[in-house]
């Protein structure tokens, strides 16, 4: 979602390392991202206007969110390493994805990992979502397939 090369002064990397400098640039570069990996449009609970929605999350963050609170969860994303070896877990375990997001999923090995990992994994496809969608857009569907799983 965000560029990783760190330097540039056009970069996200660095200007996340600076949050208070450059607080008016990760508003734009988020902004910009936003419209690009969550159209409004799709994004928007319906019944409400998709620009006045997204206006008011930005303004929601700013009062919220400071600018180091932006920038560790910039970085705390993806920027973990796995322990060595990797515990075994006798455990169910169901890995969700939206069907428009599986070519991430296997472009960056998290599936293959999993299923070597965690062979015991169900992986569940939703037909037609993106990444997050489930959960941000049909909580009523996703607190179905939870209660589900508990269930099982």
């Amino acid at each position: 979602m965000f560029i990783y090369e760190y330097g540039d002064k056009n970069d996200c990397g660095y200007m996340a390392a600076r949050p208070t400098e450059y607080a008016e640039e990760i508003e734009a570069f988020i902004r910009r991202r936003q419209n690009v990996a969550c159209p409004p449009e799709r994004w928007t609970p319906g019944g409400e206007d998709p620009e006045t929605h997204y206006r008011a999350l930005l303004e929601f963050y700013k009062q919220h969110y400071s600018p180091r609170t932006i920038y560790t969860v910039f970085w705390s994303t993806d920027n973990y390493s796995m322990p060595n070896p990797v515990p075994r877990v006798d455990t169910k375990i169901e890995y969700w994805y939206g069907e428009e997001e599986k070519r991430a999923r296997e472009k960056e090995h998290d599936i293959e990992f999993v299923s070597r990992t965690y062979p015991q994994t169900v992986f569940r496809e939703f037909k037609g979502l993106a990444h997050a969608e489930l959960v941000m857009m049909f909580p009523e569907r996703f607190a179905r397939e939870v209660k589900r799983f508990l269930e099982k």
